[in-house]
């Protein structure tokens, strides 16, 4: 199917979305996620074949395999005394990548700045090695040109689409949202020219501690990850742009981040194949171009050693990305991938403080990985005898066969081929007729309108006490938008002047926005700035942005914890102002707030330049527009949790999760239409239940016990209650039929037995538990019975959120994914 977005001025439809519509079925994991399958959607197409892989491996000496496995970065690069972004094809560096073979070049966001910016420099990069000044006689190779592109707090491109990230697929629960996103990200990278995409991440994210996934996990249960990620992989190659699936064998139950220690985790062969394997098996089946490795440890499997060269760290188990079990005997012997593989960036601390470069290199061979990803830094000609030594010292390694080297080369260059890269030459064409379609490619309305959709089909309410979402201004009234950091600022407003513009909320509605850990830093000066602004306002969304376990302790006074959002609904409840949180990273901080009415979770953290406007032509962060969207009601609530929240607790060590609690369990999320819209609720089997049970069995109540007479009768007032209430949900009505009949169910006669003939009557005409759920304004989440059915099924996880924030395009960081 071709996708087809709805344009950006209408009203989102929920009707075109396959979802999961979780309940304790959906919880039910081992028959998996029930997710619907699209259709199959054909590959974009490919090259035309004709170059002889055989014949250019044939032609190839024992150096040029050893570079063709090797995949550079070039981020910045000194000339005349400066270093600074590379961002501009210059002489130095052709020279190098025409000279040196390499399989391709990583790039980052400091080199795709913009989009004819980034269309010249890819195609300067390819044109140097094509050009084969170097003389090599079966043709220079074209490049894989590759990046790290995942949507959410990972992308690169600055002025392509941002996307909501996985976690937020993850709340869509919807097949076509993760295709849609793959083609997004897709469409712009081979318009571009970036031939290969090093996503998606499959790590199932069963820690909750984990510091480095989180956000980036489509969530923590296999079926989940499996069902959204192989789609969205698909809708990439869609586009004749590879995939690398990342990071095998696993890195979701990490405790520590690779980019600056070796993780560790104590698992089985067999207890990694039933959560951690499954997505990438998922992934291999579905046809992956490669797999990223992982750089962590697993001693029950990997029981090898190496000498750190850190004198104080001793022995330590060699890590995935260089055993032999994991990246040969396991992924390509038990698991049958013939795709390739390539390290994650062996620059991360995880191998740089343990291993010399030289033999990290080797080792990532030795154990059977096709390609080393950023083996060395290189910043300047200065840094090339240093790659010389590499490629030397592997040359001469009798125990790097010919045998090993023409079978991985050989894989790197059948993915070339049939990705049409080895023609390259021949259908480039010319880069001014390109650049015209390239700039309606990145960036484009319709990108931006999959991106708007997806982004707030995943926004999740997990609170709603007395129904007061959606807020829904009225003309006149004035919003408060309480951000964190500056650079959220603009996101919350830009939302509000989309609902203006598109006659969603009054044209006279206005609103404010401030910020409290930024402008103030001082929790006390943030509140006295903030607080009287929260009394004129007639509407309150606050963010809360937590990143460390500590900080969810309320009464921790800090602009980094929950402390002031607690303090704002706090006041806006004294203030009889409608409040909801608003959580923008890890969704772990929504069980805290107790005296917030409302609390909802977008999965998605990065801003916006604040001088964008209605269209912003930059790269930013939709998930918090979509958040206020949402709960504006400008778009429905729909969105379902793809991890387990636990409640928090707080003692002499401070805060942490009590994990046999969970708060809000894996899928549950609360639903309602937007502003406007009301669908029909269907009463007809609680009515009739209601009227059977007044009619046969209340006339003979003395024959019960008075206890389990009691109960039903509670029941029964219960349901007349709903029956009588014009804004009672269909949820609402479900859950009081079913427990006015186990009510029912459970009379007992006053001689001690079950009543004869008191079980439930069959419904009229229809199934209520079976039937799909209408959405209209949510029942109070101060009614524990639909969360402990949730919660009765869902699985527990780990114990506590992670530390720090996340990835973000542009931070400085020198290592990769």
């Amino acid at each position: 199917m071709t996708c087809t977005p709805s344009p950006q001025t209408s009203s989102p439809s929920i009707n075109r979305r396959t979802f999961l519509k979780a309940g304790a079925a959906g919880l039910a994991v081992a028959a998996g996620l029930g997710l619907a399958p699209l259709p199959a959607f054909a590959e974009g197409a490919q090259g035309s074949g004709n170059t002889d892989v055989e014949a250019v491996l044939a032609g190839m000496s024992r150096r040029q395999k050893i570079a063709q496995k090797l995949m550079p970065d070039f981020r910045k690069w000194a000339q005349d005394g400066t270093v600074a972004d590379f961002t501009v094809m210059n002489a130095e560096v052709a020279g190098i990548v025409d000279k040196y073979d390499f399989s391709g070049v990583i790039l980052f966001a400091n080199n795709v700045k913009e989009t004819e910016q980034t269309l010249r420099l890819c195609r300067g990069l390819q044109d140097a090695v094509v050009g084969n000044a170097s003389g090599n006689s079966f043709g220079d190779v074209p490049l894989l040109l590759t990046i790290d592109q995942e949507g959410g707090i990972v992308y690169r491109l600055g002025s392509g689409t941002g996307l909501p990230g996985n976690m937020a697929v993850g709340a869509t629960r919807s097949v076509e949202d993760a295709r849609d996103c793959g083609e997004v990200i897709g469409r712009e990278l081979s318009a571009l020219g970036i031939n290969v995409n090093f996503a998606p991440v499959l790590d199932v994210n069963s820690n909750p501690n984990n510091p480095v996934i989180g956000l980036r996990s489509i969530g923590s249960k296999p079926e989940l990850v499996s069902e959204l990620g192989v789609p969205m992989m698909q809708g990439v190659q869609a586009h004749n742009v590879a995939v690398s699936a990342k990071h095998f064998p696993g890195h979701g139950d990490a405790g520590t981040d690779s980019h600056t220690g070796l993780p560790r985790i104590e698992k089985t062969q067999e207890e990694l194949e039933a959560v951690d394997f499954a997505p990438f098996k998922a992934a291999i089946k579905a046809g992956a171009d490669m797999l990223m490795t992982a750089h962590i440890q697993y001693p029950k499997v990997e029981t090898g050693t190496a000498t750190s060269t850190n004198p104080d760290t001793g022995e330590i188990e060699l890590p995935a990305t260089l055993s032999h079990i994991f990246m040969t005997d396991i992924l390509r012997t038990e698991m049958g991938f013939t795709g390739v593989s390539v390290t994650d960036a062996l620059n991360m601390m995880a191998i740089a403080s343990n291993f010399d470069y030289i033999d990290a290199v080797r080792r990532t061979f030795l154990a059977g990985v096709d390609i080393a990803l950023m083996p060395l830094s290189l910043t300047s000609s200065d840094d090339l005898p240093r790659l010389d030594a590499l490629i030397d010292t592997l040359e001469q390694d009798s125990s790097i066969t010919d045998a090993y080297l023409d079978e991985s080369v050989r894989r790197i260059l059948a993915l070339k081929k049939k990705r049409g890269i080895l023609d390259y030459a021949s259908t480039a064409g010319d880069i001014d007729a390109a650049l015209s379609e390239t700039l309606a490619t990145v960036g484009s309305a319709e990108n931006r309108s999959v991106e708007r959709e997806v982004s707030a089909d995943a926004v999740t309410v997990v609170k709603n006490e007395g129904g007061v979402l959606p807020l829904c201004p009225s003309s006149g009234d004035h919003v408060l938008l309480v951000a964190a950091y500056q650079n959220e600022r603009p996101g919350m407003e830009l939302a509000m002047r989309r609902l203006i513009a598109e006659g969603k909320i009054p044209e006279d509605v206005t609103y404010k926005s401030i910020d409290y850990a930024e402008t103030y830093g001082d929790p006390a000066l943030a509140l006295e700035a903030i607080l009287p602004e929260v009394s004129e306002a007639t509407q309150v969304v606050v963010i809360s942005e937590v990143g460390r376990t500590s900080n969810l302790n309320p009464q921790l006074k800090s602009v980094y914890s929950t402390y002031i959002p607690t303090q704002i609904a706090i006041k806006a409840n004294e203030a009889k102002v409608p409040v909801a949180i608003m959580s923008i990273s890890l969704p772990y901080d929504c069980a805290v707030y107790e005296d917030a009415p409302a609390v909802a979770a977008v999965f998605g953290n990065m801003g916006m330049d604040p001088t964008e406007a209605l269209a912003p032509a930059t790269a930013f962060g939709p998930n918090i527009p979509a958040g206020i969207e949402v709960l504006m009601g400008g778009h429905g609530a729909q969105g379902k949790l793809p991890v387990d929240l636990y409640d928090a607790v707080v003692d002499d060590n401070g805060a942490h999760f009590n994990i046999e609690s969970i708060a809000y369990p894996f899928g549950f999320g609360l639903e309602y239409d937007p502003c406007g819209e009301k669908t029909t609720v269907d009463t007809t089997a609680l009515a009739a239940t209601v009227k059977d049970i007044e009619d046969n069995v209340v006339p003979k109540k003395d024959t019960f016990t008075a206890e389990s007479f009691a109960a039903l009768q509670s029941a029964l007032d219960a349901a007349k209650a709903v029956l009588d209430d014009p804004d009672a949900t269909q949820e609402q009505v479900d859950q009081a039929l079913k427990e006015l009949t186990d009510a029912r169910g459970a009379l007992v006669t006053a001689g001690g037995s079950p009543e004869p003939g008191t079980n439930p009557h069959p419904t009229p005409d229809t199934d209520a538990n079976d039937k799909k759920t209408p959405k209209g304004k949510v029942p109070n989440t101060g009614d524990p019975s639909p969360l402990a059915a949730l919660a009765a099924a869902a699985v527990a996880g780990a114990a506590a959120i992670g530390a720090g924030r996340a990835i973000g395009a542009n931070d400085a960081k020198d290592d990769g994914e």
